[in-house]
């Protein structure tokens, strides 16, 4: 179960319902406790957010496969690796230059 967010400010209704509707990136704030001062803030949606946070993941996913491939060749030895162990280096670093591939 996840802890509610403190309520820290208040903006408008119409920008509310623009950034519902994804339009627009910045806000005007009003923090409570401030006696009414406005901050203009970026907004981020959670949404775009966690595909930024997926993606990375993903590369580091990537970088991981890479760096493990190339280290268990590095343990055995050039002669000593398997051409499997070459392969998996190869579609790794193919993953790494093209992650679409």
């Amino acid at each position: 179960m996840t802890t509610p967010l403190k309520i820290v400010g208040h903006i408008a209704p119409k920008q509310a319902e623009k950034a519902e509707k994804g339009i627009g990136g910045r806000i005007g704030l009003h923090p409570c406790g401030t006696g009414g001062k406005r901050y203009t803030v970026e907004l981020t949606r959670l949404s775009s957010a966690l595909a930024a946070l997926a993606q990375r993941d993903a590369e580091i996913a990537r970088l991981r496969e890479y760096y493990e491939a190339s280290e268990e060749i590095n343990q055995v030895g050039i002669l000593g690796a398997t051409p499997e162990m070459f392969d998996r280096e190869n579609i790794a670093r193919k993953a790494l230059k093209d992650p679409e591939a």
